[in-house]
């Protein structure tokens, strides 16, 4: 019988792995769902959407008809519009809970359970180490996680269904993204977008700040 008080141990790069893999498969899946839900529009945007702190990641999308019909819906704002461009809170198409889901999300819950309980093989972090230390370990690893999922599904042709426009806005996003968030939806945008949509995520946090 295990025993619930041993330490914890991970390491850091088979972590990076196989959270890839997790969510390059529920990509897969969620396009899949997408293209039946989005059935007959065009898709424009497709980005990991997760919480605060990373702690549980799913994916957003948003058509360019479902675009129109929000701002249609809307007093005519420019600041409005804009957001409804590039942040995902307003998006129609938000995947959090699908089953395809359930390994990436387990596999955060190991990450931050061996991160406060246990040790990682590869990398020493002293017990005292300073809440910036860590976030910074932590902005660090999902940030290459989430580059190499976008760039995986680029080179596997994801986007070129016919239900993609050509230049897909692709990223990281999160519900109700604070500064610290947006820098790092940033950070992500700038090596996986094109530069017109990383020129528009640039803008979009201006207006936060």
């Amino acid at each position: 019988m295990d025993n619930p008080y041993a330490r914890k141990w991970m390491r850091t790069d088979q972590f990076v792995d196989d959270l890839e893999q997790a969510l390059l498969s529920a990509a897969v899946a969620c396009i899949e769902t997408l293209s039946r839900d989005a059935a007959g529009e065009q898709v424009y945007a497709f980005c990991l959407y997760s919480t605060s702190g990373c702690t549980g990641v799913g994916f957003a999308a948003q058509t360019s008809e479902a675009l129109d019909r929000a701002n249609n819906a809307r007093e005519r704002d420019q600041r409005a519009g804009f957001a409804n461009l590039v942040c995902a809170d307003e998006w129609s198409f938000i995947y959090m809970d699908a089953e395809s889901l359930v390994p990436a999300d387990q596999l955060i819950d190991e990450f931050y359970d061996v991160l406060y309980h246990g040790d990682f093989e590869d990398v020493v972090l002293a017990d005292d180490a300073p809440p910036a230390e860590l976030q910074t370990f932590v902005d660090d690893l999902f940030c290459r996680v989430f580059v190499r999922v976008f760039l995986a599904l680029k080179a596997a042709g994801a986007f070129d269904a016919a239900i993609f426009t050509e230049d897909v806005f692709l990223g990281l996003q999160f519900a109700d993204a604070s500064d610290h968030d947006a820098s790092l939806i940033e950070r992500v945008s700038a090596q996986v977008n094109s530069v017109a949509w990383h020129e528009d995520v640039r803008l979009y946090r201006s207006y936060l700040g």
